[in-house]
Order: structure tokens, then C-alpha cells, then sequence
């Protein structure tokens, strides 16, 4: 089983750790829980550490969670239990999980200087690392960090790319909600949009999420800074010749990778009104075979019948 002596060698990649926890079960059994708390002396290491996942120790993927301060007294931690904290609203376009690429299918033989001279070229490159494994041997992918934001837009905007006659995989960052869910790879074109899950047991407040303020103009305009929107719907009660809002919607893009960069900021601030978006990824995305089955999906929600509600 995995050491507290190999988590912190594995961890200490990213910076100076004050404390490593390894929870196990009490004596006599003395085995693993499965997971472990690990704090770095310096927040920028862990936040670097965490957009840097998925990780493998052990040659076994762990799921990464920075765990809520409050409980556990440290903002410096992240481990396997525990939840993210609250999330800032303002959307920042140079935070660093906008600057972030993943590059894959590389040639094993290939150090950071590959990527660095290719990628070089279209954009200013501030860290970049070749994922190795336990005998020092590369992965096959690396991790990326630019200058600006727009530097990796360039990037997506132009694949696939190709270094040495091999073609290479470049994708965004997964999202920090989405690490280790099955639609964290997924590949779709839109996205679900309505109210935070927070937001919709609030006292006093008969409607959450899209409402009569938002118009598809705004909305059109808004995600039109993560890439070319392509469909609005906002979806209405259509009882007795009803227009109210249900206060949720999809926005669709012709690219796959602006879901990928809107879904970064899990909450956005739009006319006032928090909305959270998610991947809305359909039954027929996560099985990837021959079905017809389109219902939509939002995370845990199903939503029947979506493409037949009008705005």
C-alpha cells in the first residue's frame, strides 16, 4: 500500500510540505483508509498542485480535493475528502486555470524543451512539465502553463497541432468540479445553465436562476468571449399559454473546447443573477455507441423532452 513517505516525495514535485497525513484505521488493524491529507507550506504550490491533476501514485490515478479551511484549519491543504470552499464570482480571464494546457500522446522521448520551443512560438510559456513516472520514464503528457489566457485560445483555436511529424492532444485544464467524473473527458457542445444548487432553498426568493432579465442577446453576448455560440435556449412553462422561465436553459457552441473553458468558472455573474454552468452531456455522449437516447443531463438532473421546449 501507498507510504506517507511515497506521498511526500510524489507532492513534493510541487513545493515544500509541512504536513502529511496518511489516515488509516485504528490499532490494531493499522490499514489505509484510502486517502490522505497533504498541506503545503505555500498556497500558489497547492493550487499549482491541483490544476496540475489527475495524478498517479503508485501507478493508480487519486482524485485530488482541496479541503475546506474551516475544518480543517489550513488553506494550504488538499487531499482525498473534503470540498473546495466557496468560489470567487468575478470572473477573472487571466486567473491560471485559463492560462493551463494539457498536452498528450508524446513521444516518450521527448523533455519539456520539445514542447517549449514548439509552443514557444505561438505563446509566452512560464512552466511546463513532463509527467514521469516512478523509473523516471516520461508518460506520454504534460502540463502547461502560458503567460496569457490568450495564448492557449490561440492554441485550441489551430488544432490539432504536430511536433516532429507526431500529432499531438491539447486540451484545457479539467475543470476542478468535474475531476473524476466521467464527464471530465467528454467532448460536447453545450452547456446547462440555471441556478447554483446553493441558491435554490433561499428564503424570500420566488425565482432563482435565468429570469425575464436575461434576454438570449445577453446571454449570446456574454458566453461569446469563451467562443462562437451557436444556439440560446432558454427553456418556459408552456401551461395555459404560460411564458414564464423554468430559470434554466443551454447554451450551445460549435466548439467543444469553449465548453471546456466556460465550465472553469463554475459560477457566473450575468444582470446581477448567480448562474452555475455545467457540462450537459446526454446519455449518448457517456456511451459513446449507437443509441438514439438524447435526453439531456445536467451533472446529477435529468431533463426530459429539452429540444421540444422553446424559449
Amino acid at each position: 500500500s501507498t507510504s506517507e513517505s511515497t506521498i511526500m516525495e510524489f507532492f513534493s514535485k510541487w513545493g515544500t510540505l509541512t504536513e502529511v497525513k496518511l489516515i488509516k484505521y485504528p490499532p490494531p488493524d493499522n490499514r489505509s483508509k484510502g486517502f490522505a491529507f497533504v498541506t503545503f507550506e505555500s498556497l500558489e504550490d497547492k493550487e499549482r498542485c491541483v490544476a496540475d491533476g489527475p495524478h498517479s501514485i503508485d501507478l493508480k490515478e487519486v482524485e485530488i480535493r482541496q479541503c475546506d479551511q474551516k475544518s480543517r484549519g489550513s488553506s494550504n491543504r488538499a487531499g482525498g475528502s473534503g470540498s473546495s470552499g466557496g468560489q470567487d464570482n468575478k470572473l477573472d480571464i487571466e486567473d491560471v486555470k485559463f492560462r493551463r494546457l494539457f498536452v498528450g500522446n508524446l513521444d516518450r522521448d521527448w523533455v519539456e524543451d520539445v514542447l517549449m520551443d514548439y509552443f514557444g512560438t505561438i505563446g509566452t510559456v512560464e512552466e511546463c512539465t513532463v509527467k514521469r513516472g516512478q523509473d523516471g520514464g516520461s508518460l506520454g503528457f504534460a502540463f502547461m502553463t502560458f503567460r496569457e489566457s490568450k495564448d492557449v485560445d490561440i492554441i485550441q483555436n489551430n488544432r490539432p497541432h504536430t511536433i516532429s511529424g507526431r500529432k499531438v492532444e491539447t486540451r484545457r485544464q479539467v475543470a476542478k468540479q468535474n475531476m473524476g467524473k466521467p464527464e471530465a473527458k467528454l467532448e460536447v457542445e453545450r452547456i446547462w445553465i440555471g441556478p447554483p444548487d446553493s441558491d435554490k432553498s433561499g428564503k424570500g426568493r420566488s425565482h432563482v436562476g435565468l429570469n425575464d432579465k436575461h434576454s438570449d442577446e445577453d446571454l449570446e453576448v456574454y458566453f461569446s468571449q469563451f467562443g462562437k455560440v451557436k444556439k440560446i435556449l432558454q427553456l418556459v412553462w408552456g401551461d395555459s399559454g404560460q411564458t414564464k422561465k423554468r430559470g434554466y436553459g443551454f447554451i450551445f457552441f460549435t466548439d467543444p473546447d469553449a465548453v471546456d473553458k466556460v465550465v472553469l468558472q463554475r459560477i457566473h455573474v450575468i444582470k446581477g443573477e448567480r448562474l452555475e454552468v455545467k457540462k450537459a452531456v446526454s446519455e449518448k455522449d457517456k456511451s459513446r455507441d449507437n443509441s438514439n437516447t438524447d435526453n439531456m443531463m445536467a451533472g446529477n438532473s435529468a431533463v426530459g423532452g429539452m429540444m421540444g421546449s422553446g424559449a
